[in-house]
């Protein structure tokens, strides 16, 4: 059972109901005693302002985990699910071809994250997303959630799946580290590897690259989460037209069932994969392409900190440094973009990644540009 958006809210209404009674008791033995009505309205502002919020809480809760729930139930998942290692995961194929293009999200995400691109890269070859451990529809597991762990999942998900290569790994933010371990553990079944604006193994030795300033501690984000707070401000709804429409609405409704308890996982066992991704320093002849944000920022420029751009700096530096793997790598720098690159420019995405999966194919011919950075 979803313990974040099902047991939780379950128990915050449980908790509330207790709460309500106990203070709509205090309220009535409170008006029976012989007090000034000044007497009894200073003493019944606490437990009447402890049933104002604990009902908002109960019922924000319980508005966020129903509206999630149905919401889901309408969009049911369109791939399989596999067993691995006695816990549920989840994979999507698409698409028919070699080799093998898989999708691998960033912190938090999962497989609707491809739900733009996917669609258009299946008319090329196979393609397949998956959610990893307690994100999306793949159950959460014990234990740690480094790269080693992460790869083994995959590569046993893939096996379950029929999925056995060649495979192009194509990895999101901290899902590069996680293909980089893969091809590391398992490169006699990776013909290729995409990085996708990828976190480094250097990033959190890089004092520019630290947290800077204060955060909320993480029990209070996920119990924001939880309360559904990012449903009251908008951030789950999109009001939006096009053709896009459906997407950025599964979009914005997936960011808002975010688990925070997988998410805390993989971070805690950041520098250990780190590790386990720098056994290896190179992949000789291996393609390799690399798609990085615009380090100056999006269009229209506008001046950044000194602290941002300390940042994005350190973030370049790590992003050329990804060429150094292979012999056969290139990077482009997506001009005007963030993070989120290929949401922003996803046709730019879509033609760089099918031509790359042609030439691997030996169906197009070889870059001349081996080693180049590029701005498109």
């Amino acid at each position: 059972m979803d313990f974040d958006y099902t047991v939780m809210p379950i128990a915050i209404v449980v908790i509330a109901l207790a709460v309500d009674v106990l203070c709509l008791r205090y309220l009535v033995l409170l008006s029976r005693k012989a007090l000034t009505l000044r007497g009894k309205l200073i003493r019944s502002v606490l437990p009447f302002a402890a049933v104002l919020l604990v009902t908002f809480v109960a019922s924000s809760s319980a508005y966020n985990a129903i509206a999630s729930h149905l919401f889901w139930a309408k969009r049911p998942p369109g791939g399989r699910f596999e067993m691995v290692n006695g816990y549920r995961m989840y994979i999507n194929c698409t698409g028919s071809g070699s080799p093998t293009l898989v999708l691998g999200a960033e912190l938090g995400g999962d497989s609707v994250d491809w739900g733009q691109l996917q669609p258009v890269l299946s008319r090329t070859t196979r393609v397949c997303s998956w959610d990893r451990a307690g994100f999306g529809w793949s159950q959460a597991v014990p234990g740690p959630q480094d790269a080693d762990h992460i790869a083994n999942e995959l590569h046993l998900l893939l096996t379950k799946a029929g999925v056995t290569g060649p495979l192009v790994l194509m990895g999101h933010s901290i899902a590069g580290l996680y293909i980089r371990d893969y091809a590391v553990l398992y490169p006699s079944e990776v013909a290729g590897l995409i990085f996708v604006d990828s976190s480094s193994p250097f990033q959190n030795r890089s004092p520019a690259m630290r947290s800077r300033g204060l955060k909320p501690p993480s029990w209070l984000l996920r119990l924001a989460m939880i309360v559904g707070v990012p449903r009251l401000i908008g951030m789950c709804s999109y009001h939006g037209n096009g053709p896009d429409a459906e997407f950025q609405t599964m979009r914005k409704e997936d960011i808002c069932r975010i688990h925070y308890e997988a998410l805390s996982a993989e971070l805690r066992a950041f520098d250990e994969s780190s590790g386990e991704v720098g056994r290896s320093h190179g992949f000789g002849s291996l393609p390799i392409l690399v798609f990085s944000h615009d380090p100056l920022g999006p269009v229209p420029r506008r001046a950044q900190p000194e602290a941002v751009e300390a940042t994005q700096r350190a973030w370049n530096e790590m992003q050329e440094n990804l060429k150094t793997l292979s012999t056969r790598s290139r990077r482009v720098i997506v001009t005007g973009s963030s993070h989120q690159l290929f949401e922003e420019r996803p046709g730019l995405v879509e033609t760089d990644v099918t031509e790359f999966i042609q030439q691997i194919r030996a169906a197009a011919p070889q870059p001349s540009d081996y080693g180049s950075t590029k701005r498109e």
